[in-house]
């Protein structure tokens, strides 16, 4: 009499992991078809935001590509002048500045530090300023000494 009460509580488990498997699959079945409505044929299931959240602020992706056809341009504008002009301290000057700005638009969007603390700002201009007075005093000595 145990056998037939086992036989029968196995017969009921199967007939309920059945009905659940049949059930789990028609939900799946749904959730499925749900996601193909939304997306195009060929497109992925999920949709990419067109902003980032960094450091609990919002910042918009498409300023990202904004920023990166400008240091294009500045780079085309860079080769031009060294393929244009001969060498001279004017060709220096402009590549010079055409680099420094590409270095602040580099750091400010790319590095973040638009949205940052002020000091690290001040981490990385205090060196550049130190690095120029340098440069200032080393030209301002003579090539031939006093």
């Amino acid at each position: 009499m145990s056998d037939d009460k086992t036989i029968s509580e196995m017969a009921a488990v199967e007939a309920k992991e059945e009905i659940a498997s049949e059930a789990v699959s028609a939900d799946a079945a749904r959730i499925d078809s749900h996601h193909a409505a939304e997306a195009p044929e060929g497109a992925a299931s999920h949709i990419a935001p067109d902003y980032t959240i960094l450091f609990g602020r919002r910042i918009n992706a498409n300023i990202y590509v904004v920023v990166f056809g400008i240091l294009a341009v500045v780079t085309l504008v860079e080769i031009g002048i060294a393929e244009i002009f001969l060498e001279g301290i004017i060709r220096t000057v402009l590549l010079v500045g055409l680099s420094l700005a590409k270095a602040v638009l580099v750091m400010l969007f790319y590095m973040h530090l638009r949205e940052d603390s002020k000091i690290f700002a001040a981490a990385i201009i205090l060196p550049i300023v130190v690095g120029l007075v340098s440069v200032m005093f080393l030209l301002a000595v003579p090539s031939t000494g006093y």
